[in-house]
């Protein structure tokens, strides 16, 4: 996985977590492509944000610049470290 690929991989992480479609609020494609172009992403819900370790790996690997996103190994190493937790989140966060 390259680490472009990451910020698809969290895009879809959190639209597991929330069950909402990122950038739902946009009006089209090309709204969302400016968005993102400018540093924007979306927004990661409270339950996420107050898991420090989590959101920290999230807004890694959103980075603007791919090369400063974490690979994909040491997303698999930290997630692993973090998995019970990461469980718990989603077991029983009220989305």
């Amino acid at each position: 996985m390259k680490q472009f690929d990451l910020v698809v991989l969290v895009n879809i992480t959190v639209q597991i977590f929330t069950s909402k479609i990122p950038f739902s609020q946009k009006k089209n494609d090309s709204s969302v492509i400016f968005y993102v172009l400018d540093g924007g992403r979306p927004d990661v819900p409270a339950f996420l944000k107050e898991q420090e370790n989590l959101n920290k790996l999230i807004q890694e690997c959103w980075h603007q610049e791919p090369s400063r996103r974490p690979i994909s190994r040491a997303v698999n190493e930290k997630l692993g470290n973090d998995a019970p937790q990461v469980y718990r989140i989603v077991l029983y966060s009220e989305r």
